[in-house]
């Protein structure tokens, strides 16, 4: 049975730190991510479980000058994609991000993950910028 989501402080001590670390490690693997790890282990992580295993995580932080919270990272095992984890998992950290005084929620994807986009555009997301980058050396 899927519980959660659970929502631990920090990534670092947590349950889903193994997970994140793999599903990251996949996300550069499919060129959806930079060679850099944008979270910290002081970043905020929320979870689900199966049968006591991390199945789906959200690694997040909450800006407080900005009434923001900012997602870095979403995964969700892949044998167990399609059955709505991401919107429960995304759902639950919203509800903690308002908890903490978030008025808005963001998150960026690499601009060929159409299936990031779509599923941030299903909750309400906005595509309303791009990042560009040149290498000089």
């Amino acid at each position: 049975m899927i519980t959660g989501p659970y929502h631990d402080f920090t990534l670092a001590g947590s349950k889903a730190i193994v997970f994140v670390l793999r599903e990251y490690a996949d996300m550069l693997d499919r060129g959806h991510a930079e060679l850099e790890i944008s979270f910290y282990n002081v970043s905020r992580v929320s979870y689900l479980l199966d049968d006591n295993l991390v199945i789906a995580a959200c690694v997040w932080v909450y800006d407080p000058p900005k009434l923001m919270g900012w997602t870095y990272f979403t995964g969700v095992a892949e044998k167990h994609r399609g059955q709505g984890l991401y919107s429960r998992l995304s759902e639950g950290v919203e509800i903690e991000m308002k908890k903490l005084g978030a008025t808005t929620s963001c998150s960026s994807m690499w601009v060929d993950n159409k299936t990031a986009i779509a599923a941030a555009e299903k909750h309400g997301k906005k595509v309303f910028a791009a990042r560009t980058r040149k290498i000089i050396a």
